[in-house]
């Protein structure tokens, strides 16, 4: 297994002082590959809220509300206060949601990786954003 290639934090305009950041790979972009405009970046606890209205939303009602708030209580707010830099947003142009994958990384064995949680919104599919 190839270790996963080193990660920038540098802030852009729109995210400077709101403690959002995009991220950049040393071993390429890491938004290659993705439909043009979307930034990837790292989540901040700020984004929560929309995060958990994905949840409840991007599955198509399964499993109505019961199934909605299982979704949600699956990625609490501590996720993107501990788990950061190691998960990622990707957003549209318009900062619209429209991707996310919530993982980190093994504290016993660091070539170890786990997605916790991983959604593509429903007007996103079989772009390759997923893939990526």
């Amino acid at each position: 297994m190839s270790a996963a290639p080193e990660l920038l934090v540098m802030d852009d305009e729109r995210t400077a002082g709101e403690g959002r950041a995009t991220v950049e790979g040393r071993a390429g972009e890491a938004g290659e590959g993705l439909p043009e405009g979307l930034l990837v970046r790292h989540p901040v606890p700020a984004d929560h809220r929309r995060l958990q209205v994905a949840l409840a939303d991007w599955w198509g009602g399964l499993g109505g509300d019961a199934g909605a708030l299982q979704r949600q209580l699956l990625v609490p707010r501590l996720f993107l206060q501990h788990f950061a830099g190691t998960s990622f947003l990707v957003e549209r142009p318009d900062h619209s949601l429209h991707a996310f994958l919530i993982g980190f990384l093994s504290q016993t064995d660091p070539r170890t990786a786990y997605i916790h949680f991983v959604g593509v919104c429903p007007d996103g599919k079989r772009a390759g954003v997923g893939d990526r």
